[in-house]
C-alpha cells in the first residue's frame, strides 16, 4: 500500500495504532501519508 501511494506523489509520514488488544498488542492502526501541492 505505501508503495502505491508513493508512486502517486504521496510521503509516508507515520502509522498510529488506533485498536490494541487487551495485552496492547497493536491489532488496527491508521498510515498518515502527506503531498506537496
Amino acid at each position: 500500500m505505501i508503495d502505491e501511494y508513493s508512486k502517486e506523489g504521496w510521503r509516508f509520514v507515520t502509522a498510529i495504532p488506533t485498536v490494541f488488544n487487551i495485552v496492547g498488542v497493536i491489532k488496527k492502526y491508521d498510515l498518515v501519508f502527506e503531498k506537496e501541492e
